[in-house]
């Protein structure tokens, strides 16, 4: 018997000796992300120059001067000379961490020739829970009704208590 040459059986008759196909030119996936690191780049300018809240602690004890801002009923609507001003805020969160229950936001103002503050302006930031009348939210996540009124099972939310 002559020696032959041992091939495995799949690939006798399946012509994968052959080279592959050429495959399609890269520049519609480079053109895409092009384009998102233009996205990219113009969603954190615009954030940047909008003004925004990150968390942290501000020292404000040498401001002379504090303004304390209302919020505005508006969740995040601010006066317009602090549209432009990054906030710095410290945030009650649910035991998740997922939601905002509320914080105490602070944006410091220093001076331009020497070191020190100008003016501290800060506000109350508002639940992202938006609970009922009369209810608030929890560390669970959950509305509670307000001290003064308890549970209404009848009509589903919080009535005034009889005892007030």
């Amino acid at each position: 018997m002559s020696p032959t040459r041992l091939m495995a059986p799949s690939f006798r008759k399946t012509g994968c000796s052959k080279t592959p196909p050429p495959r399609p030119p890269c520049a519609p996936r480079r053109q895409t992300m092009q384009t998102l690191k233009r996205a990219i780049l113009l969603v954190s300018t615009c954030l940047l120059l909008l003004g925004c809240e990150r968390e942290g602690i501000v020292d404000i004890t040498d401001c002379p001067e504090k303004l304390y801002l209302d919020h505005g009923t508006k969740q995040g609507s601010r006066p317009l000379e602090y549209l432009f001003t990054t906030f710095t805020c410290q945030y009650d969160r649910t035991r998740g961490g997922r939601s905002i229950i509320g914080g105490f936001c602070i944006a410091r103002e220093n001076a331009l020739f020497h070191a020190g503050c100008v003016r501290a302006a800060m506000y109350t930031r508002k639940s992202d829970i938006h609970c009922p009348a009369h209810q608030h939210a929890k560390d669970d996540g959950k509305c509670y009704c307000d001290s003064g009124y308890e549970n209404d099972p009848r009509f589903g939310g919080c009535s005034a208590s009889a005892t007030n």
